[in-house]
């Protein structure tokens, strides 16, 4: 396959640089804006290095200075190989965007997994999703929507999961087609009449068995202004989710639990109110602990110096976590994949679930 190359375009390293200088001139000239300029197209063909940190490497000068706080991270690290999931941070670049597990500095403690680049082609009638991996480029799948109701895709079953890490079949298996199609959520799963249209999808898995893709109506009981009371009101309304609970009719989904799911999608939420919810969350949540724990209370959470061993959820564990950070509107939102030994053994079954999951939520929030 042949591959345009324009030598006028400039390479990453350079759009990153030269973002690097506007945004933080040497003279005492005013700031240009904070929106980064969109990077140059990818070809298929040409592969640049991932924007990701590398894991520092331990000398032994190193590792004396890591001795001192060797004690306060063991807990964290021990609980970092715990973390039954994989979190991945969707960033956008121009029209395209990655899948990272580490996005900075500070998440590289985090458990980690092979990203990947995202790239989007829109057309009239809908729009067509490349997913690669990102490091070597080699094509994973493709996803086409064909219209409001369905989508077609092709996943390369050339991966699986092994004891929490990527493998590489040496014979990949047949690539896997089929087609995500727009169904009807049952009314015996709504608590009370929705909003509007909660979106569900359904796919055949490569394991055989069919799955849900898209929205899990669940209702809290929130303060009303309006009636000076509490009523039920939805919660995660713009969540994605890969499940099975409409289709093994879960009667328990509104318990205080939330049901079981694959992957859960979270979008990344711009508006001012939610974002100062957000943080005066965190702020209670780290006075509380600054009783109990009065070592934890001396790092500052938001200090870019103090890294993360555990990444949250967004569902079981913290609602809002704080390695969600960076959040701010250069991010579609996060990816949570749960860890699944016998599904994910299946060559391509992981990259299915991740594909058709941003797949979903991509469109959703195109449409919001």
């Amino acid at each position: 396959m042949t591959s345009t190359y324009d030598p006028d375009l400039p390479t990453y390293e350079e759009a990153q640089l030269q973002a690097q200088l506007n945004n933080h001139p040497q003279d005492n000239s005013q700031r240009l804006s904070e929106n980064p300029p969109a990077l140059p197209r990818r070809t298929n063909t040409r592969r640049r290095p991932p924007p990701l940190p590398e894991r520092p490497i331990e000398t032994s000068s190193s590792s004396e200075q890591l001795d001192d706080n060797k004690e306060s991270d063991n807990s964290d690290s021990l609980q970092t190989g715990d973390q039954p999931f994989w979190k991945f941070h969707i960033q956008c670049f121009g029209d395209d965007m990655y899948l990272s597990t580490n996005p900075t500095m500070r998440h590289l403690q985090c458990r980690s997994m092979p990203g990947y680049f995202m790239s989007i082609e829109k057309e009239p009638q809908g729009f067509t999703i490349n997913l690669e991996e990102f490091e070597t480029g080699a094509s994973i799948m493709r996803f086409k929507k064909l219209d409001e109701k369905t989508f077609k895709f092709k996943v390369r079953r050339s991966r699986k999961v092994e004891n929490g890490e990527i493998v590489v079949l040496e014979t990949p298996d047949p690539v896997f087609e089929g087609t995500i199609n727009k169904t009807r959520i049952h009314p015996m799963f709504f608590p009370i009449p929705p909003p509007y249209e909660m979106k569900s999808y359904e796919v055949e898995g490569i394991d055989g068995s069919r799955w849900d893709v898209g929205s899990i109506p669940r209702a809290k009981m929130k303060w009303s202004l309006s009636h000076r009371s509490e009523a039920p009101k939805y919660v995660g309304k713009r969540n994605v989710y890969f499940h099975r609970n409409f289709m093994a009719r879960n009667t328990k989904m509104q318990d205080a639990q939330f049901p079981p799911v694959t992957a859960a999608f979270r979008p990344c939420e711009s508006k001012m109110r939610k974002r100062a919810i957000r943080s005066i969350t965190r702020l209670s949540k780290l006075e509380d602990d600054s009783k109990s724990t009065p070592y934890e209370a001396e790092g500052d959470p938001f200090s870019q110096r103090k890294p993360y061993f555990k990444c949250g959820d967004g569902l079981y564990d913290e609602q809002f976590p704080k390695d969600d950070d960076p959040d701010h509107h250069f991010k579609l939102g996060w990816l949570t994949v749960f860890e699944d030994e016998q599904l994910f053994s299946k060559s391509g079954m992981f990259d299915l679930v991740v594909g058709s999951t941003v797949v979903v939520a991509y469109d959703q929030e195109m449409h919001k």
